[in-house]
This record gives C-alpha cells, sequence and structure tokens, in this order.
C-alpha cells in the first residue's frame, strides 16, 4: 500500500518525538537517550543517578510504578498511556517499560516515552468524522420530515395573527396563538441546528481569510449585549494561509463558541482570542478561545459535544457546541476543550490550510 506524502511526514514527526530512560534496579536513572521537545528533556546529565519519582514527576502515576517494577521483578514488558494539559494543548504519551537483560539476568529497565499527541490527534479526527456521519444521517432525515409541517403551521399561524377573525375573547385567542407560535419556533430553531451536522457540500467552499472571519464575528457576537463588563483582548497572527470552507458556517461556529464564553463570566472576565500556526503540525492553523469563567468539570468535558447535552438552564438547547463540532468536522479541522473549575476554558480549533 503506497504511503502519502503526509502520512511520511507524519511518520517522521511522530518518530523524531521519543526518549529512551534506562533505569537500575531501585529506579534511578542510569542514562538518557533522545529528546522530548514538549517536556524540553533531553540526555542531561543532571537527571542521572536521580529517582524516577525525582526528576520524572510530571508522569506522577501510580501505575507507572508499576509497570517498571514489572519489568524488573518479572521480566513483564508493559505499556500505559497519559496526557499532560500544557496551555493550549493536550500532550499524550506512551510510556512502555520493558527489562533490561544482561547475560540472561535482569539488571534494570528501559522506559522508552514517546509523545504520541499527533497520533491521538488522528485517532481523534477519525472518531470525529464517524461519529458525525451518523449524526448527520439522522439530523437530515429529522430536518427533511419536520421543516415543512412546521413552515405551514408557523405561516397559517402568521396568517390569524395578522387578520384578527371576531371572536367573543380575542385577547384569550391571540396569546394562545402567540404561545403556540412561540413553541413552534423553537421546535424550528431545534431541526435548523439539526441541519448543521448534515455533511456540507464542498463546493460551496471557498478561499477564507480566517482572520477576517473571527473579526466578523467577535463583532456580531458583542450586539448580543449578554456581558457588558467583559475585557476582550483579541491577537491575530498576521499573513495566515487560506483555508478552504464556508464563511456563513463558520461564523456561526465561533459565534456558539463565543457565546458560551460570554454566559461562563456572568459578573466580569477577560475574553481572549487569537490566531496563528498549529504549534504541533505546519499544515492547519489555530483559533484559541480562552474565558476567565466558572469552567467546566472533569466528569462532564466527554459530553459537552453531544446534542441537547446542557450545563446551563434549561432556555438553552444544548446544541451550541454540537453545532460547532459538526461545522468544523465538515471542514476537516478537530476542535478540543480544556477547562478547570474557576480557572477558566480554552476552546481550541484547528483548520487545514488550502495547499
Amino acid at each position: 500500500m503506497l504511503i502519502t506524502p503526509q502520512e511520511q511526514k507524519v511518520k517522521k514527526m511522530i518518530a523524531n518525538r521519543k526518549m529512551v530512560i534506562r533505569l537500575d534496579p531501585k529506579l534511578a536513572v542510569v542514562e538518557i537517550n533522545g529528546s522530548l521537545d514538549s517536556l524540553k528533556i533531553t540526555g542531561e546529565k543532571s537527571f542521572v543517578k536521580k529517582s524516577l519519582n525525582e526528576k520524572f514527576n510530571l508522569f506522577r502515576n501510580d501505575d507507572l510504578d508499576k509497570i517498571c517494577l514489572a519489568a524488573i521483578e518479572h521480566g513483564k514488558t508493559s505499556e500505559i498511556e497519559i496526557s499532560l494539559p500544557n496551555d493550549d494543548i493536550i500532550y499524550w504519551y506512551s510510556l512502555v517499560a520493558e527489562p533490561e537483560i544482561a547475560e540472561r539476568t535482569i539488571t534494570g529497565a528501559r522506559l522508552i516515552v514517546s509523545d504520541i499527541t499527533l497520533k491521538k490527534r488522528q485517532e481523534r479526527h477519525k472518531v470525529l468524522h464517524e461519529k458525525m456521519l451518523s449524526i448527520a444521517l439522522l439530523a437530515a432525515q429529522v430536518a427533511h420530515k419536520l421543516n415543512n409541517p412546521l413552515a405551514a403551521v408557523l405561516n397559517r399561524v402568521g396568517s390569524v395573527l395578522v387578520n384578527e377573525i371576531e371572536s367573543g375573547n380575542i385577547t384569550r385567542i391571540k396569546n394562545e396563538l402567540e404561545l403556540i407560535q412561540e413553541q413552534i419556533y423553537s421546535m424550528s430553531v431545534i431541526t435548523n441546528a439539526l441541519v448543521s451536522f448534515s455533511k456540507e457540500s464542498e463546493s460551496t467552499y471557498y478561499l477564507l481569510d480566517i482572520n477576517d472571519i473571527v473579526e466578523k464575528s467577535i463583532e456580531l457576537s458583542k450586539l448580543l449585549q449578554i456581558q457588558s463588563n467583559i475585557q476582550y483582548k483579541v491577537h491575530l497572527e498576521p499573513n495566515l494561509p487560506v483555508i478552504r470552507g464556508s464563511e456563513v458556517t463558520l461564523e456561526q461556529c465561533i459565534i456558539n463558541i463565543i457565546r458560551n464564553a460570554l454566559e461562563a463570566m456572568p459578573n466580569s472576565g477577560v475574553f481572549t482570542v487569537s490566531t496563528g500556526y498549529d504549534k504541533l503540525s505546519d499544515d492547519y492553523i489555530s483559533i484559541i478561545f480562552h474565558d476567565t469563567g466558572i469552567g467546566i468539570p472533569e466528569e462532564q468535558l466527554e459530553f459537552v459535544f453531544d446534542p441537547f447535552y446542557k450545563t446551563k438552564d434549561e432556555s438553552h438547547s444544548g446544541l451550541g457546541l454540537s453545532i460547532s463540532y459538526g461545522i468544523i468536522a465538515n471542514h476537516k479541522g478537530s476542535i478540543d476543550i480544556i477547562s478547570k473549575p474557576g480557572k477558566g476554558t480554552t476552546v481550541v480549533i484547528l483548520l487545514p490550510i488550502a495547499h
């Protein structure tokens, strides 16, 4: 099977993200080979003869000691994966512990540390697109079945309200019709939102300047007037390469994210938006949003992109982030959230550069 230049490039980047740590039977560092740029760790002499716990506390994980000891005491090779959030990137590492043998005797262990962030990102892209295919089919069917009757009912109710008929209690009829109209409109909002999950035709995509879209989205979001005491900080990298996409849906995606950020800062706060090149791959550009709001509990993070999942009150449809998720998936990008309660939330969007 032929390997594309892009796949060769990714494999080369992955191969250059590995470090081998030799350990003695007491888990003290004997030697370090290779390097990990994301951790700024190389084979420095200052690490040698120090304990694994002392110098590599970033990897503090009960399972790490277990797999190292299993390699030394039982000759067993084991692997664990850990994630380390760092600013606006979640780094992933594979830790493989294997026995080091000399003359049929286990003399220590080798801990192979690999930066697998790019691999994890590719896996996430694949899962994201597969998930969107199933949701897109459901969304298209629901929207097709409901949009036409909803439009007919809305038009009829509007006509009755405009051309008021004579009745014994006009006020009551009018109030009832307004209530019906409001409820039907709410259903229409949901069906229109579901359409965002449908696969967009790339024939409608154009070459776009992401900075222009971000600036316009920020201006439109300010019209929402959710909060007037929010400080905006905008840092846009000049002369970024263009992307291919839909300006309308990308604006919708960004406005949804901005709205969530503003609502997360009910009293005051700072909202930061920045664009630039992706730190891990020069094939993507990034849009990073950060708020100083209430944050999201860890147990809720894995559900925030699910349709109809709500962390706010019942007045929200629970579709904002789901719609954004679908839009970015259609643009062959990715979207991640890093958040801690009381510390704020960071949303990172990656979009492929148009070559």
